[in-house]
């Protein structure tokens, strides 16, 4: 696996004067992994780890802010400042960061087009800002909004141009940002591949645009591909014997391109060799959180590594994706809505 580029310490909002210390934001991370993201487990295990998170400053940073709004400092065995609110000043000032961010990628710019950017999007789809209640002055506009290190600073929240929204009306603020957003991430990971070659990017996208569009009463713009998936690739007879002889097709891809030498390669051959010629399936074949995990894998470290392009789309895999069985269950009930 490629060797990190970046460091946690490498981003202008950690430090031992910056708006939160690296050890914080290591604690905020794992907070979120560990009360959060079970609700809506779509982030691939690789990049639980600070270290690996680190290189998708998207994501890295969309984890802190929704961390920090439902985290009191304190919980944590933080600092929470004097009035016992510093999470959500670090909140606000993140929300604020991720909004420059958010606008680098509208714009193009190849640093946030990555795996890390889509679901950065789909996560404050799900765990909303506390601006979506206020009416801001935009960072764009309002120079004191950049300095995101200025502690003890006018909470950003008292800066509203009316009343706070509640009720239906902040509901019906969170599902049009959320439609926005999600349009984004459906449009960056088509244009990157990722619905073609990562089955977690395809379920995520798939979930959030259809409960989106619901919610706006508007029609699914990714109804059509579920109208020409095959979930039963690869599907396991009731003699022991494969319905699909390519069952382990994209498992073999993924070995080949990530495997560093030709005898790791061999041995991996041999394995799969063995599964395909025995009929004790549950005993060879690979489990559905292992074939994940290959996929990821690929995914997040291999797909692009002699593309200077940064394209995925041309790294798909030579076979049709195929879904664990939580991920099949998960399409059947989006289908029925």
């Amino acid at each position: 696996r490629p060797p990190p580029t970046r460091k946690i310490d490498d981003f202008d909002y950690i430090g031992p004067d910056s708006l939160l210390t690296k050890e914080e934001a290591i604690e905020l991370i794992e907070a979120f992994f560990l009360t959060m993201h079970p609700f809506f487990p779509n982030i691939p295990l690789q990049l639980h780890d600070p270290k690996e998170l680190a290189e998708y400053p998207i994501l890295f940073c969309a984890i802190l802010t929704v961390s920090a709004r439902y985290h009191p400092f304190d919980t944590l065995g933080l600092d929470n400042g004097e009035d016992g609110m510093r999470h959500i000043e670090v909140h606000d000032k993140l929300w604020v960061y991720c909004q420059k961010l958010i606008s680098q990628t509208i714009w193009a710019e190849a640093s946030t087009r990555s795996i890390g950017t889509v679901l950065a999007f789909i996560i404050f789809t799900e765990w909303n800002p506390r601006s979506i209640h206020y009416k801001w002055s935009d960072y764009a506009n309002d120079p004191e909004l950049n300095n995101v290190n200025a502690r003890g600073s006018k909470n950003i929240s008292t800066r509203k141009d009316e009343e706070g929204l509640t009720g239906v009306g902040a509901i019906r603020r969170s599902d049009r940002m959320s439609w926005m957003l999600t349009g984004s991430a459906v449009r960056l990971a088509q244009d990157m591949g990722f619905i073609e070659n990562s089955s977690k990017v395809f379920i995520v996208t798939h979930i959030s645009e259809t409960t989106s569009a619901m919610n706006m009463n508007q029609r699914s713009l990714l109804a059509e591909s579920f109208s020409v998936l095959n979930l039963n690739l690869g599907k396991i007879e009731n003699d022991g014997n494969e319905s699909n002889e390519d069952y382990l097709g994209n498992e073999k891809f993924y070995l080949n391109e990530i495997l560093p030498d030709e005898e790791s390669k061999l041995r991996w051959k041999r394995v799969f060799e063995n599964s395909e010629n025995d009929h004790d399936n549950e005993k060879n074949f690979l489990t559905d959180w292992e074939r994940e995990f290959l996929n990821d894998e690929y995914v997040l470290y291999y797909s692009n590594k002699k593309d200077d392009t940064n394209l995925a789309q041309n790294h798909i895999p030579p076979f049709p994706l195929r879904f664990s069985f939580a991920q099949r269950a998960k399409i059947e009930i989006i289908r029925i809505l």
